[in-house]
């Protein structure tokens, strides 16, 4: 107990002064309590609110660390759930894999009944977008070494469902939240079928999805300034983009069926639509944009969204047209992005999931935010058994996740204009892929070193670099499209072919203790250093200095400061010179 209490005075140590006072007011206050006000039993340790993925993932993380912990479920849908289920997440990249077939130990289902996905693919439009030959192509030849998964989401959840009930999980179905009374203990009244009962739980978990139960009652919800909506639906078998041509050298360049159980994006202006087979002979297809250049009431209704993908992605309609009767569903969202005030507290009441926060689809970063707020708050909950004060750990972990999504945030917002313009969109996804592999996914691989004070108090410098170096090359993105915008078309960009790429994604696995983390972590963040150092080279030597998103982009360039003394290995220079499309379109013709 006491190297728990030094461990807690370090932390609010290394904080400045003036959150390091509120943060001991806060634990005095909740000790103070404490002696006012002994805890009362409760029936429960948990109740989480919500048995989707970010609810029965929690759950079956929780058991499987302590398999006292008396957790109760509670879900307004019934089980078995059908398993191509109505939810966004179908998508899964490396981090949100990782959780999933590491922390919760479903290897056996996700290789057995689900599907492992060959990354990501980009097509990028070309005049009426007739011809999918035609289109610059971006992806990967063959499957990533670190996986990632296309899911039927309500697959997934029918088997966590049946096995967190086999583990001793409390789990209450057909199930609705009446009441909640937020206190010690906490109270909700629930109505199940024509039955209402009370609870009493030590911690209450929201994890209701856009409904935000608890998120709403506490008045938590905060709007975003990123507008995109989204409409999608489901139709029965698969929908492939290899049949959309006869052109057999297009074909062969890629092994049989790799594009196939990839995940497809079709990109243009302001747009892109999404195109996932799902395992259980069904393919999701869905529309994001930006209202600036497709408003959603362009494609709110299933009628509209098939119009809507005549005009711009006619190949992608004519399939659907031609099978119209076997859509099984259609949903629209408007301006779906949205965050949340706060996510942990030392009331010990956390929310996770679709009901924290939630940025955009693109990256399919959902599930990674459910693998991160799930992880923090079983930490959370494990200490707080154990009898460790978690106040300021709570603190925390609430500051250093919505700062987190701010990050993410940022990849997005006001982006969307990026996604029609090939040789820009290309350098962001390269960026965001190496910041992702490189930074973000790293340390969640590595027991979650973003959120380890301690250590991340040894890359402190290197840390506030990277962030500096991501929001500034954000932001050249948006300038860099104003300046430059070139024709790019019959072309294959495989990401992986890139060295530096291959290894930011392959280091991921690689079994690192914790000074050799540190110190690839510096590594990594040197490499992105040399790519922003790259990319501003090519944009300052594009235009008249004198044109004005030139100087905005020198402006943005000049404050970066940028190590012109760090050295690429010839192979590196070699694989950067083959992102600049006009000279490999030249070399081509």
């Amino acid at each position: 107990m006491e190297n728990s209490k030094n461990e807690i005075n370090k932390r609010i140590q290394q904080l400045d002064p003036e959150k390091r006072a509120a943060l001991a007011d806060i634990v005095k206050e909740k000790m103070a309590q404490r002696e006012r006000s002994p805890e009362m039993p409760a029936d429960y340790d948990v109740v989480i609110l919500g048995g989707g993925l970010a609810g029965s993932g929690l759950a079956r993380q929780l058991i499987r660390r302590r398999k006292a912990t008396r957790i109760l479920v509670v879900e307004k849908s019934t089980f078995p759930c059908p398993e191509v289920a109505f939810k966004v997440g179908e998508s899964v990249t490396e981090l949100g894999s990782y959780y999933l077939r590491e922390v919760l130990e479903l290897h056996e289902h996700l290789n057995e009944e689900q599907i492992e996905k060959a990354g990501v693919r980009y097509f990028f439009s070309f005049e009426d977008n007739q011809d999918i030959t035609r289109r610059m192509e971006v992806g990967l030849k063959r499957f990533p070494p670190v996986p990632g998964y296309q899911l039927d989401r309500g697959r997934l959840e029918n088997y966590l469902y049946k096995a967190n009930c086999s583990e001793g999980v409390t789990f209450w179905d057909n199930c609705r939240v009446a009441d909640i009374a937020v206190g010690n203990p906490h109270k909700i009244t629930v109505k199940r079928g024509t039955e209402q009962h009370e609870v009493t739980t030590k911690w209450i978990v929201d994890a209701t999805g856009r409904a935000g139960t608890l998120k709403r009652k506490l008045d938590l919800a905060e709007q975003t300034q990123h507008a995109s909506s989204s409409a999608w639906f489901r139709i029965s078998g698969v929908v492939s983009v290899e049949t959309w041509t006869d052109n057999l050298k297009w074909k062969e360049r890629i092994a049989p069926g790799i594009r196939q159980i990839g995940t497809i994006h079709l990109m243009g202006k302001g747009y892109w639509v999404w195109i996932i087979v799902l395992p259980s002979n069904a393919t999701s297809i869905g529309i994001v944009a930006d209202p600036e250049y497709h408003s959603l009431s362009e494609f709110n209704s299933l009628e509209k969204m098939i119009q809507w993908l005549h005009k711009h992605e006619p190949q992608c309609a004519a399939v659907i047209e031609a099978r119209k009767d076997q859509i099984q569903d259609f949903l629209a969202v408007k301006h779906f992005s949205h965050g949340c005030k706060r996510l942990f507290s030392k009331d010990r009441w956390c929310i996770t999931g679709e009901a924290g926060v939630f940025a955009d689809p693109f990256y399919s970063p959902g599930t990674d935010f459910i693998s991160i707020n799930n992880t923090l708050i079983c930490d959370l909950l494990m200490r707080d058994f154990e009898g460790e004060e978690i106040a300021a750990l709570a603190e925390q972990y609430n500051f250093n996740l919505l700062g987190l999504f701010k990050l993410y945030l940022n990849t997005y917002q006001n982006q969307y204009p990026v996604m029609g313009n090939e040789q820009v969109m290309l350098a962001k996804i390269i960026w965001d892929w190496a910041i992702y592999w490189g930074v973000n996914a790293f340390m969640f691989f590595r027991e979650n070193k973003s959120f380890d004070l301690q250590w991340l108090s040894t890359v402190q410098s290197e840390m506030r670099r990277f962030n500096e170096l991501n929001n500034t090359m954000q932001s050249l993105f948006k300038e860099w499209d104003r300046i430059e915008n070139p024709v790019v078309s019959d072309q294959l960009f495989s990401l992986l072919d890139l060295e530096f790429l291959y290894k930011l994604h392959t280091g991921l696995v690689v079994d690192l203790d914790s000074e050799e983390s540190r110190a690839q972590l510096i590594e990594n963040i040197r490499t992105l250093e040399i790519l922003a150092r790259e990319y501003c080279r090519y944009v300052s030597a594009l235009k008249d200095p004198a044109e004005p998103s030139m100087k905005a982009a020198q402006e943005l360039i000049e404050s970066l400061k940028l190590d012109q003394s760090l050295t690429a290995s010839e192979r590196m220079q070699n694989d950067l010179s083959t992102i600049w499309l006009s000279k490999r379109q030249q070399s081509i013709a």
